[in-house]
């Protein structure tokens, strides 16, 4: 992997980082995933540059977005673990210490009971 990494730059921003991930591992991804994740970008990233060790800050900037769209907490759940991953790619690449999206705050997603017909209730409808 070529990264944009630069071992005398210290401190790196949340565009650093979103930078480096775009360019080295959305390719990695399915087209589906790479739309989907270009689509929460552009909205759940809305944010200042924020330098990377500012995590709470980035944290509440990201969650406020969240706020901002009315998501089921399965879509919320999705969205949050993607950017997770951006953050634990940021870690494990040296940019940052902490993940500001921690699994406390990914909603547990909320599956509604289905009710399915018997064969002779569906026959009783008709």
């Amino acid at each position: 992997i070529i990264r944009h990494y630069n071992p005398e730059k210290v401190e790196f921003t949340l565009y650093d980082l979103l930078e480096d991930y775009k360019r080295n591992k959305m390719n990695e991804m399915s087209k589906q995933s790479q739309k989907k994740l270009n689509e929460v970008f552009k909205w759940a990233f809305n944010v200042p540059d924020f330098n990377l060790n500012q995590s709470i800050e980035i944290r509440d900037a990201i969650l406020k977005n969240f706020a901002n769209h009315n998501l089921s907490n399965s879509t919320k759940a999705k969205y949050l673990n993607y950017i997770s991953s951006i953050f634990k790619y940021g870690i494990d690449n040296h940019y940052m210490d902490h993940n500001p999206i921690n699994k406390s705050i990914i909603p547990k997603a909320v599956y509604k009971e289905v009710i399915a017909f018997a064969p002779e209730e569906v026959e009783e409808i008709l």
